[in-house]
């Protein structure tokens, strides 16, 4: 059976003065050190939360919304919902998207040089560029057509007697 002086409310008669008095000092640096440690805790507390609204601060002002100092003091309106945050989570992968296809688009774009003498030639054509359908194919196909058209229109303004004869020469040979 445990006495009422080992239950923990103070230290045992029985203990000599001098370990009574090592224990209270030992009490006292171990409430000390938690104290400390508190103190740092809270310090740490602070800083983050410093840090955390002046991160959204910057994030309101780069969304253009505008963020009064005293709310943020007071802590009114700080900080946004799950809905807002994903909203704008997926507007940036719908941007970052775009800018995807537009860069890859601008990667295989076939393009189109005209020699001094010879018909348009594609050059860089790649797989991802051939006709997905009969449409395209012929849509293709006319945009070449009208580009020879031009190619022999600008060839005639520049160079008429030698397209002339160029012309000729081939009605004789049909």
């Amino acid at each position: 059976m445990m006495s009422d002086e080992l239950a923990g409310f103070g230290a045992p008669s029985w203990l000599p003065p001098r370990a009574v008095m090592a224990q209270a000092a030992e009490d006292a640096a171990e409430r000390a050190a938690d104290r400390a440690a508190e103190v740092a805790r809270a310090e740490r507390h602070e800083v983050a939360h410093e840090r955390a609204l002046g991160s959204y601060r910057t994030a309101a002002e780069g969304r253009g919304e505008f963020v009064s100092a005293l709310a943020m003091a007071r802590g009114d309106e700080v900080g946004r919902g799950l809905p807002a945050i994903f909203a704008d989570v997926l507007a940036a992968a719908d941007r970052e998207d775009g800018r995807e296809i537009a860069r890859k688009r601008r990667e295989d774009v076939d393009t189109c040089r005209l020699d001094a003498v010879a018909e348009p030639v594609l050059h860089g054509a790649s797989r991802s560029a051939w006709p997905g359908s009969e449409f395209e194919l012929s849509r293709m196909i006319d945009q070449a057509s009208d580009l020879h058209r031009w190619g022999v229109m600008y060839q005639a303004r520049h160079n008429y007697p030698a397209a002339l004869d160029e012309a000729r020469a081939k009605q004789a040979y049909l």
